[in-house]
């Protein structure tokens, strides 16, 4: 009679953590769809929300934290330099938490170039000598780790040619780094949940710079 009754209490666990895990890509798989539909400021803050709700409710999976802080860093982009270095200072913070939760390396590594990419884009004064060459040992080291990652070989190149202007150089060297994340972005075959953005902004890129 015990063994059956820890039988029925293990079987049950099991059912719990099955539905758990459904109810979480379920939730993920709504929120990444409505990222297609989603272009303003207060689209990525809400979907920002909407993925931190997940992380919530999911604190052992990294995924949920990333993208809540992938959104945050989308919306920052368009607002003025006092806000969006808040937010890039806020986001150093959490980087912390999502390195506690067995995330993939190079992925987080290419979120924390994106998010100190911000301070040196809203005020290059101030962050353009002290922190460039931070976010390109975040892009790099995220190609050591994986050097068939194209969201870190696009956002390394791409941030050369931001920079190109300043160091009086031609953006159009990095033009073949572009391709080349283009060409490893045909080649990606990951998980449905996991990071695969950047695909489309390479090959705009391509059109206004490389042509």
């Amino acid at each position: 009679m015990l063994r059956l009754f820890f039988v029925f209490f293990l079987s049950s666990i099991a059912l719990f953590q099955l539905q758990a895990q459904s109810d979480y890509e379920k939730d993920m798989k709504a929120a990444l769809s409505e990222w297609d539909f989603r272009n303003s400021n207060l689209d990525y803050e809400n979907l920002a929300n909407e993925f931190y709700e997940i992380y919530k409710a999911n604190k052992n999976q990294w995924l949920p934290k990333y993208y809540s802080m992938l959104m945050q860093t989308l919306a920052a982009n368009e607002k003025d330099a006092k806000e969006a270095i808040e937010i890039s200072n806020r986001l150093e913070k959490e980087y912390l938490e999502l390195e506690k939760l067995n995330p993939d390396q190079d992925e987080i590594l290419v979120l924390r170039g994106m998010f100190r990419t911000l301070k040196v884009a809203k005020d290059p004064e101030t962050y353009r000598m002290t922190l460039s060459s931070g976010v390109l040992w975040d892009f790099n080291e995220a190609l050591k780790i994986n050097p068939n990652n194209p969201r870190a070989t696009y956002l390394s190149a791409y941030f050369n040619m931001q920079s190109a202007p300043f160091w009086e150089t031609d953006p159009k060297r990095y033009c073949s780094s572009m391709v080349e994340a283009k060409e490893l972005f045909a080649k990606e075959n990951k998980p449905e949940l996991e990071p695969q953005w950047g695909e489309f902004q390479v090959e705009e890129i391509l059109k206004s710079v490389c042509n």
